[in-house]
């Protein structure tokens, strides 16, 4: 499950929940790094048979991320999101 949580259409937070034990984070950084946009804050929490893990994002300067960096926010974490940990 992947929820996106926007203000005036600009993406504040992603929620990701998958099973599995192995954290999105390290992916997600580098993905989103790339595009200039930073996790200024990371929470994660075991649930049953999985993870938990939502982030806040902003920009590189601080600011919010315009419409043009939260579609790209969104298209950079989805894939990531969707991958499932095969054994």
């Amino acid at each position: 499950m992947v929820r996106f949580s926007d203000f005036r259409g600009r993406l504040k937070t992603v929620e990701i929940r998958r099973s599995g034990a192995r954290p999105l984070i390290t992916g997600a950084q580098a993905a989103l790094l790339a595009l200039g946009i930073v996790v200024t804050s990371y929470q994660v929490r075991p649930t049953k048979g999985g993870l938990s893990e939502r982030l806040e994002l902003s920009q590189v300067d601080g600011g919010d991320l315009d419409e043009t960096l939260s579609a790209d926010a969104r298209s950079a974490l989805l894939p990531l999101a969707l991958v499932t940990d095969e054994k």
